[in-house]
């Protein structure tokens, strides 16, 4: 399931990532597109480290990810 949630999470990362990239090359020098796009790729950098940070984790300490798949399906 955490799994699931990690790939999920760096997949909606890839996705925005290329959306930025394609804004930027088509929007010119609009300086406020430029402002929000600036923002949401610090959101999306945000996601993929949270994601990264959480496949490490349960990596090095697959215990942590069992007590809290248990917790979440309770």
């Amino acid at each position: 399931m955490l799994d699931i949630i990690i790939q999920t999470s760096l997949a909606i990362v890839a996705k925005t990532e290329r959306l930025i990239e394609n804004v930027r090359r088509q929007s010119g020098s609009l300086d406020d597109v430029q402002h929000e796009l600036d923002r949401l790729a610090d959101a999306v950098f945000l996601l993929e480290d949270a994601a990264n940070l959480l496949r490490r984790t349960f990596e090095t300490r697959p215990d942590i990810a069992r007590g809290m798949v248990h917790a979440t399906l309770q």
